[in-house]
């Protein structure tokens, strides 16, 4: 006796069909009662019973696979975006920093291998350096004084005047020594 499930199931429909062809002669066939007996038939079943718990088993493979593959066509979505996100923000990046090389430097950089962001950033930095570093002298100009009522010329004015200017001239960033503010 086999498990071999189209060798069994080869030998049950032989014997059938010939069982079948006996009966309309109203005959009974020898093959059906040799090979249609209880172990044949429960070989089968058992056989038919493996190949259906390993194709189920199989299937659930399948599926796993399946998910399996789903979450990492999300995940590459995902990562896309998020390239496409950097890549967004290089640019911008590129472009501030090619700005700010431009104000610094009065030209744009020319990116490459050799000069990159690094190189720009430093160049920026050694400009700003020496822009802090230089001292510039600004006088401010003369206010003629206005005569009150009385012909006294008023100091308060002048006193505004210059606390404006100073004021201006500290929210632009510049830096004023105060001993040299008179």
């Amino acid at each position: 006796m086999s498990n071999d499930i189209a060798a069994l199931a080869r030998t049950l429909r032989q014997a059938a069909e010939e069982e079948l062809m006996c009966r309309e002669a109203s005959d009974t066939s020898d093959l059906w009662q040799d090979e249609a007996g209880p172990e044949n038939v429960l070989a089968l079943v058992e056989a038919l019973e493996k190949a259906q718990k390993l194709a189920t088993q199989q299937g659930n493979i399948a599926c796993a696979l399946f998910d399996e593959v789903t979450a990492q066509r999300n995940r590459i979505a995902e990562l896309e975006n998020s390239e496409s996100q950097l890549i967004q923000e290089r640019d911008d990046t590129e472009e501030a920093l090619a700005d700010m090389y431009q104000a610094a430097t009065g030209e744009r950089p020319e990116w490459s291998n050799a000069f990159g962001f690094a190189d720009a950033v430093d160049a920026v930095e050694q400009r700003l350096g020496y822009l802090e570093s230089r001292t510039v002298t600004v006088r401010l100009p003369e206010i003629e004084r206005p005569i009150d009522g009385t012909g006294y010329a008023t100091a308060a004015g002048e006193r505004r005047y210059k606390e404006r200017v100073i004021d201006a001239l500290r929210a632009a960033g510049i830096q004023i020594i105060e001993g040299e503010v008179q």
